[in-house]
């Protein structure tokens, strides 16, 4: 009998991890059903690839890979670098900062949360990776990787530009395009061959008011400025020379909850994507991304047939 007892015990305790096993995997299939998904898996997408606060996205080709830099202010670590094929599916594989410095971030003496790193501009250079970015109210920081997945180095400018755009020209001439909302413009000026310094004065290269989150970026042989306005729109300006005059300036995404802080990417085919970042509530500022037709050489985000 004390036999039997234990068998029938250890029939029951096998049959209620059963149970368990089968509950668990049943949950987890509940919870995979519902996670976010942009890739379709039939040759479409649905927007944003990343279902996440990715804001003020500064994307790149290099080879067949695509790669993305965005805001993470006084995150770490912090300015997140993701790897994509094809613009939909991501991985994040590197972040450039690994902790900031100042008893402040730390919440010691004053605070600093709001602060950190915002709108920083990726770009490719004989082999190099570099990021520019301009920690709230501090100079200005390039950090450089020969691997996108790091170690990174920074080299710290004396001077502070506010939404800093990189754009690396076609000689390997570096330069940044920057300016703040407040400031009615955009400036630009060099950098030396390392990127570790500027070299030169700085011109106003465009004069629009509120624009700012610079992207500059040269395609079908003319020069174009993404700009940021407040009140979520986005405007695109464009030149025949870098240096300007950029007097030409359509609106690509209007106000209210469309599209700002964005610009174009080019494909391996010779098409173009666009990107922005779309506010969304509690979920933040998701990057989304669409097609890019083209109209008397002005770039227009979607397309006409959907």
């Amino acid at each position: 009998m004390l036999f039997e007892r234990k068998s029938n015990r250890s029939f029951g305790l096998k049959k209620a991890l059963i149970i368990l096993v089968v509950l668990c995997l049943c949950l987890s299939q509940t919870v995979f059903t519902y996670a976010w998904q942009s890739d379709n898996g039939d040759g479409t997408f649905t927007n944003p690839p990343l279902f996440a606060d990715y804001p003020d996205p500064s994307i790149i080709r290099v080879g067949s890979d695509f790669y993305l830099a965005t805001s993470t202010f006084a995150g770490v670590p912090g300015l997140v670098i993701c790897k994509s094929q094809d613009l939909v599916n991501w991985e994040i594989v590197s972040h450039c900062i690994s902790s900031y410095t100042g008893n402040a971030y730390n919440m010691q003496g004053g605070t600093k949360y709001g602060n950190g790193c915002f709108a920083p501009s990726i770009a490719y250079k004989n082999g190099t990776f570099y990021v520019v970015v301009t920690p709230n109210g501090e100079s200005t920081r390039i950090y450089y990787a020969k691997d996108v997945a790091g170690p990174w180095s920074c080299n710290i400018l004396s001077g502070s530009y506010f939404d800093p755009a990189l754009f690396i020209e076609d000689d390997g001439t570096a330069y940044i395009a920057y300016g703040g909302a407040w400031q009615n413009q955009i400036s630009m000026i060099q950098l030396n061959s390392s990127l570790s310094a500027t070299t030169g004065a700085s011109r106003v290269i465009l004069s629009y008011n509120n624009v700012e989150g610079t992207h500059l970026i040269k395609a079908k042989g003319k020069y174009y400025l993404f700009n940021a306005v407040p009140a979520q729109r986005l405007v695109c300006s464009r030149s025949n020379t870098l240096w300007g005059p950029y007097g030409e300036t359509t609106t690509l995404c209007t106000a209210g909850k469309g599209g700002h802080q964005g610009g174009i990417v080019d494909l391996p085919d010779g098409s173009y994507w666009g990107y922005v970042h779309q506010d969304d509530g509690a979920i933040g500022r998701p990057t989304r991304i669409c097609p890019v037709t083209w109209e008397n050489n002005w770039p227009k985000f979607g397309r006409p047939d959907i």
